[in-house]
């Protein structure tokens, strides 16, 4: 009788010993996942990629993290971008669509005062919008639409500036090289030459 308790004790303080290092261990190992899940997040953070958790539910359950979120992730990321547009004078519209047009129309706003460049035109290129033939076009004829050129009726320039106030305003008359100040003249040069290299006229 004495040996069978001896024995449940005995039970006893090994079921409490197995159960107290089971919880040792458990703490351990979450206190390492934690450890490797804010290593990640700095990591990540610093490299300028989403977290390894974040990546593996893309790849392995799309949708599931977007279920998750209710929304207002999304409102405060309208309102930044909101709060970003008033401080830089952009309205939410423009800086949504990114468009290479400003909200005048043009590309080179100051190409009637300053000299374009090589760099500048060829950047152009990577717009997934429009063609760089296209840009390049629309780039030379804002020079000769700022003197008022008179487009053809119905044609993508003509379409594109008469949406314009101050293209309307402007008295329309054929547009001589003439009439081009010395930088209007050399971005015009510099256009036509891109435009020839690259096969487009």
């Amino acid at each position: 009788m004495e040996e069978d308790k001896t024995e449940n004790a005995e039970n006893t303080r090994k079921k409490y010993t197995v159960k107290s290092m089971s919880k040792k261990v458990a703490t351990w190992i979450i206190a390492i996942l934690i450890g490797l899940f804010i290593v990640d997040l700095i990591r990540s953070s610093q490299a300028g990629t989403s977290p390894w958790i974040s990546r593996y539910m893309e790849v392995h359950y799309p949708g599931v993290l977007d279920a998750l979120s209710d929304g207002s992730s999304s409102d405060s990321m309208a309102a930044t971008e909101e709060a970003a547009a008033v401080e830089t004078g952009v309205s939410v519209e423009e800086a949504e669509s990114d468009s290479v047009f400003d909200a005048d129309g043009f590309i080179f706003p100051d190409s009637a005062d300053e000299y374009l460049t090589e760099d500048e035109l060829y950047e152009l290129k990577y717009d997934e919008e429009y063609s760089f033939e296209d840009l390049l076009g629309f780039a030379r004829n804002e020079i000769y639409a700022r003197h008022g050129f008179p487009f053809k009726e119905g044609g993508r320039y003509f379409n594109h500036y008469i949406q314009y106030d101050w293209y309307n305003e402007l008295e329309h008359n054929d547009v001589s090289n003439g009439e081009l100040n010395e930088f209007e003249h050399a971005n015009v040069d510099l256009i036509v030459n891109i435009e020839t290299r690259e096969g487009f006229r």
